[in-house]
């Protein structure tokens, strides 16, 4: 037996499967209290507007709900797969809101694909429980009133959506009232779109409503999607079906709604799902059947009666469970990446002594007005860091230092003087030379930040101290960096700007090795501009990888910093 290898566009189906799959629990108390007057045709039938949104993302609703799906992909030779499973989901947890998958056939992909799935999910709900609303309001408009049927239609906003949401801004969406009553929502794209990077052509959605008696207002009762996928040169039939089996409220208990609109037979959970036709009900079989091979995702890690489910209950950040349920999400914990830094910089010599000896001042050998030195510098840093608490990032730092620099000493005169009269050899005034050396870094880092709808601000303080190979050298420096910039939401985007202060020490000590086992002990004052204005950003890239880079400046320096790591 062959066995379904499943494609990219079955997660992209699966995302919205879910997410349409879940309670649009709309109160009847929410027609606002004028009523009728100067309102859209749905809150004059009693029927809240925010229907259409939850038709989409409705997990914000806080029901708990049980649903079972069947996802079926035909190729064009007519072979075929499927995959049957429940989506349960929990708003009342401990740690706050869960959302889990309880497989009932053989899967056709690996528990890392599941749970993805998950993430995308929950994500699209928080965006929607903190951000706009997804219609266009000002489109809802009454078409059509015969025999009892009323056809209402509406777009989704074109401006305020997400990135990830955009395909919604293609569908034409339709609402039927029959005989005072909200039957169902169509959704219809034809021609193509695109969605989660796949094209997509004559999409149909239909959402099918059940109206609660008390206290009010309606549930999703089932929802049928079918659309084409372009995969490769070749497209691609997807068939999917998912029914709910159980609503259940905190306040509310169990919740009983009319399933009298379905077009399809009521059955009990136990039994098989309920279907339109002969080839849907055909999904509904123990057996698999003969599935084709596609790709190279064949499931390897998980079986038939699988329960996948995201580790949502964290032990770090500590509270993380009490921020979740207050409506926060937080990042992934643990981190782990890599940053490269290079810097220019231009710094002034103000003091130099040799054995103890100031020969800058107590014997005027060096004039520090004029002398100054060129330094470019190249880091690699480690970093490691967690989430000790929701507001307080930890991080420790390792890293190799290489740096390069151009040193200009300008001569004194009397000096000059003093080795022309002692030799005949005539000094010049400047005298320049290279000096490369090497070292590593280690330091400790703290972080906080927060964010209020799209602001996003930050603060962070590192210790760092550097090992010089050359001279033996210790460098301790303090950096405190504040940010603050705009996130652009579901495109994983933030734009930043921010000023870094740089507290270093000011001298440099070290010494230089002799013939016959002395060493030269000096010691050099430095003048370092301390204050940096960046401008960067941070890019999420997938579920677990980020990239950020920043450029930064002042009237001695500029610098170039990135860094690429990983979160789980």
């Amino acid at each position: 037996m062959r066995r379904f290898k499943p494609l990219a566009v079955r997660f992209n189906a699966l995302v919205l499967l879910l997410a349409a799959s879940f309670p649009a629990f709309a109160l009847a108390d929410a027609t606002p209290i004028l009523g009728p007057i100067n309102s859209d045709p749905l809150t004059q039938r009693g029927i809240s507007p925010r229907i259409l949104d939850v038709a989409i993302v409705p997990m914000s609703q806080g029901l708990g709900w049980k649903s079972k799906a069947v996802y079926r992909q035909t190729l064009p030779d007519g072979s075929s797969g499927t995959e049957r499973f429940r989506v349960i989901f929990d708003p009342d947890t401990d740690y706050g809101r869960d959302l889990y998958i309880e497989l009932e056939s053989e899967p056709l992909r690996s528990a890392r694909s599941y749970r993805r799935i998950l993430e995308v999910t929950l994500g699209a709900d928080q965006w929607l429980r903190t951000g706009d609303r997804l219609h266009d309001a000002a489109s809802i408009k009454l078409v059509s009133s015969d025999n009892g049927q009323e056809i209402i239609e509406f777009r989704y906003a074109t401006q305020s959506l997400p990135t990830s949401l955009k395909w919604l801004t293609k569908l034409a969406g339709r609402v039927y009232v029959l005989d005072g009553r909200l039957d169902r929502i169509e959704l219809t794209a034809s021609g193509e779109m695109q969605r989660e990077g796949i094209t997509h052509q004559d999409l149909t959605m239909k959402v099918y409503f059940g109206e609660v008696q008390s206290p009010g207002g309606h549930v999703i009762s089932a929802i049928r999607e079918t659309f084409r996928a372009r995969l490769g040169r070749q497209w691609v039939d997807v068939d999917s079906w998912v029914r709910m089996l159980e609503y259940s409220g905190t306040d509310l208990g169990d919740i009983a709604w009319d399933t009298s609109n379905l077009p399809i037979p009521d059955k009990t959970e136990e039994g098989p799902l309920p279907a339109p036709d002969e080839a849907v009900a055909a999904l509904n079989k123990d057996t698999m059947g003969s599935l084709p091979v596609i790709g190279d995702m064949l499931n390897d890690d998980v079986a038939a009666e699988d329960t996948i489910r995201l580790n949502l209950q964290r032990t770090l950040p500590i509270w993380a469970d009490d921020v979740r349920k207050l409506g926060f999400e937080l990042p992934k914990t643990y981190g782990l990446g890599l940053a490269g830094y290079y810097q220019r910089q231009d710094i002034d010599l103000q003091g130099f002594k040799v054995q103890g000896i100031d020969i800058t001042n107590d014997l005027p050998l060096i004039d520090p007005f004029g002398s100054d030195v060129e330094n470019e510098a190249v880091t690699g840093q480690l970093r490691a860091d967690v989430w000790v608490l929701p507001f307080l990032n930890v991080s420790l730092l390792l890293g190799e230092l290489e740096t390069e620099s151009d040193v200009t000493l300008r001569f004194t005169p009397g000096f000059r003087n003093l080795v022309g009269l002692g030799g005949g050899v005539e000094l010049p005034e400047f005298y320049s030379f290279e000096s490369n050396t090497s070292g590593s870094t280690v330091g400790l880092g703290l972080l906080t930040g927060f964010q209020y709808e799209q602001l996003v601000m930050s603060l962070g303080v590192n210790y760092v101290e550097t090992t010089t190979n050359e001279t033996n050298s210790d460098i301790t420096s303090i950096l405190w960096l504040g940010m603050v910039g705009y996130d652009f939401g579901a495109i994983g985007l933030q734009a930043l700007a921010g000023v870094q202060y740089l507290d270093i020490e000011q001298t440099l000590e070290g010494s230089l090795p002799l013939e016959g086992g002395q060493a030269l002990n000096f010691s050099l004052d430095l003048g370092i501009d301390e204050t940096t204005f960046l401008v960067g950003f941070n890019k999420d890239i997938g579920s677990n990888w980020t990239l950020s880079a920043f450029l930064g400046a002042n009237s001695t320096k500029s610098s170039l910093t990135g860094n690429f790591g990983y979160r789980w």
